[in-house]
């Protein structure tokens, strides 16, 4: 009997819950500017400044430009709220963090795992900030029985039209032998530029050994005594190789445990509606590359008819798993590390 079998999915549990964490918007002042009167002090506008306390007054207060205010509070605060988290300037204000929301009661804790979330340095900092002081010490963490995480360095996340966004490996390679993991990953030019090194990302040999000169001229002593770095434990998804773009990075099906493996009907990452293409049997690749292809589907082929392909006969194609050479093969085709 051949069973059918269809393509798994997936998702990231570190969505930022911004609401919470975004209370400083309920003083924005900007809204005194938003009231379309403002040449004429009549009576509304008046009662405009009492919002605060003269409960009589706004009963009494129903011009139009008292309604235009309300309206125009919800709409700022709704705006903010779900644009802090990713405006940024420049690469700089961005980080991928493991803090992916900032719990509002021990209800909302969570244990830090590695990071997976993209969003401003700011905002890390005020969702760490708010997990210490809730979920931090005896008042949650010390019974949670949290693991301890074994990280993979992300790429380093780019900031695209003041969005904080998944950073992409940029390096240009001609072969695989051109390509290295460098933990030196950004340039640098002045203690200024100076960053904790850990793991490493996919470099050309040639910019990681320009980015290791500077690091090594502004950087070494660590100039900032008061921030010191911590220990990173590196896993590493193997050896980096020069994709179809020659740009060096992580091999597409690349791994270091099994839970990093998973089933997609797909082979490729379509990047021009052209490339769209109807579903496989299910192949054993990253959980990274099967997401991709996910989000690439939604977008590049979103007017792609994927309802008129026809579901092709699949086997049980096998758990996926890590094999022996860091790729993610099924058990029936490869024997487990």
């Amino acid at each position: 009997m051949v069973a059918l079998w269809g393509c798994g999915s997936s998702s990231s549990d570190g969505s930022s819950d911004t609401k919470v964490a975004d209370t400083s918007q309920a003083t924005d002042t900007s809204v005194a500017t938003t009231t379309p009167d403002t040449t004429v002090e009549d009576a509304a506008d008046v009662a405009d400044t009492q919002l605060a306390g003269d409960s009589a007054t706004i009963d009494s207060d129903t011009q139009p430009p008292d309604t235009t205010v309300t309206e125009t509070v919800t709409s700022d605060t709704v705006t903010d709220d779900t644009t802090q988290a990713t405006s940024c300037d420049g690469p700089d204000d961005c980080t991928v963090c493991a803090y992916g929301s900032a719990p509002a009661t021990v209800a909302d804790c969570y244990c830090v795992i590695c990071p997976d979330v993209v969003m401003t340095k700011s905002q890390c900092d005020a969702n760490a900030a708010a997990w210490d002081t809730v979920c931090g010490g005896a008042a949650w963490h010390d019974t949670a029985e949290c693991p301890i995480p074994r990280c993979i360095q992300p790429t380093p996340p780019e900031c695209d039209n003041h969005q904080c966004v998944a950073g992409s490996d940029k390096s240009a390679c001609a072969v695989d032998d051109d390509c290295q993991r460098c933990a030196y990953d950004k340039p640098v030019t002045s203690a200024a530029d100076c960053y904790c090194t850990f793991c490493g990302a996919p470099l050309d040999k040639a910019t990681c050994a320009a980015n290791q000169a500077g690091y090594q001229q502004f950087c070494e002593p660590w100039p900032k005594p008061d921030e010191p770095c911590p220990q990173a434990s590196c896993i590493f998804p193997g050896p980096p190789i020069c994709n179809d773009d020659n740009v060096c990075a992580d091999h597409p099906d690349g791994c270091a445990f099994d839970s990093q493996c998973t089933t997609c009907a797909f082979s490729q990452i379509p990047k021009t509606p052209e490339d769209c293409r109807c579903p496989l049997c299910p192949q054993a690749h990253s959980q990274q590359f099967c997401d991709d292809v996910t989000a690439a589907n939604e977008t590049v082929c979103a007017d792609f008819d994927f309802d008129s392909c026809p579901l092709p006969p699949c086997a049980f194609p096998g758990e996926p798993v890590c094999g022996a050479d860091q790729r993610c093969a099924t058990e029936r085709d490869v024997e487990p590390r």
